[in-house]
């Protein structure tokens, strides 16, 4: 699987159209027709329907369209990274997140302050919830995004925003009918959910001793597949709110178990002198304009 590949799939995903996508890749249309049979011969089926008027994503093509985006921006993102690096051009900030964090709520700000700061790279690491102080305190990272879960929106030292998890669906399933929802009711449901979300154990406890077990279970790893699966009618999740916005999904809040996301940040001692300023605006210009924002209340 090459990077040219997945940029030609992307290409084509965004324009829908062989010809404005060969232009915008700057190589020819056989080239670029070439290129993604090879990909959907690496993948082992077709991500795109051709008819002579018209193209359009097949549903492999829709499903793994964020994990090739993803692919192709994190490759073009390290290249360009290594560049500075090795041309001493750049101060190197590191973030980690606990993997459980809707990513979409920091990374306008963080690429916000990376048009801004041009001397300035910023490398992302994704962490296990086990994981995160080992990092601070190896300084594998300057600054880190965790979170915790509990049954109310108090804030705890540190915390520098909180938000519901909701219940999201289909707007086919039945809970569009519904104006709130019991456990119980996720009793009957096959439910999918995050791993290393703190919040997925919560609510299989709950479910279990109250003896509503759920119809099926379906883990992953990734925020974006899930609600995929929940659009396409593949059973339901609980999220935090500001992935169900995101995604434009339908959602309720559960009555009767109210739970809370708690976002906090950490920075670690000991940075550099050169390093401290760019860490510090960053740090404050995160919690300042992104968790003060409606989308997490």
């Amino acid at each position: 699987m090459e990077m040219s590949q997945i940029r030609y799939f992307i290409a084509v995903s965004e324009t829908l159209n062989f010809t404005r996508a060969a232009e915008q890749c700057c190589i020819s249309q056989p080239a670029l027709t070439k290129g993604i049979k090879k990909l959907e011969s690496i993948i082992g089926g077709e991500l795109l329907y051709r008819t002579k008027n018209s193209v359009e994503l097949s549903e492999l093509g829709r499903l793994l369209l964020p994990n090739f985006k993803d692919i192709y921006w994190n490759a073009k993102h390290t290249k360009e990274q290594a560049q500075r690096i090795l041309s001493c051009d750049a101060l190197l900030i590191k973030i980690g997140f606990q993997c459980s964090i809707a990513f979409d709520l920091i990374c306008q700000m963080l690429e916000k302050f990376r048009g801004q700061q041009r001397d300035v790279d910023i490398a992302y690491l994704e962490c296990g919830p086990e994981e995160l102080d080992d990092k601070l305190k190896h300084h594998e990272v300057d600054l880190l995004f965790g979170s915790r879960v509990s049954g109310s929106g108090e804030y705890r030292k540190n915390d520098i925003c909180s938000e519901k998890f909701v219940v999201v669906f289909s707007s086919k399933h039945a809970f569009v009918n519904r104006d709130i929802l019991y456990l119980k009711d996720l009793g009957r449901e096959k439910l999918l959910l995050r791993e290393h979300c703190e919040s997925s154990n919560l609510v299989l406890e709950q479910l279990n001793s109250s003896g509503d077990e759920p119809r099926g279970i379906c883990y992953s790893r990734r925020d974006d597949w899930i609600p995929n699966f929940v659009e396409g009618d593949g059973g339901i999740a609980v999220v935090p709110r500001s992935l169900a916005i995101s995604y434009r999904l339908p959602y309720l809040l559960l009555k009767d178990f109210p739970m809370y996301q708690h976002i906090y940040a950490q920075r670690r001692s000991g940075v550099e002198p050169r390093r401290q300023p760019y860490l510090d605006s960053l740090f404050f210009s995160l919690v300042n304009n992104v968790f003060s924002s409606e989308s997490v209340a």
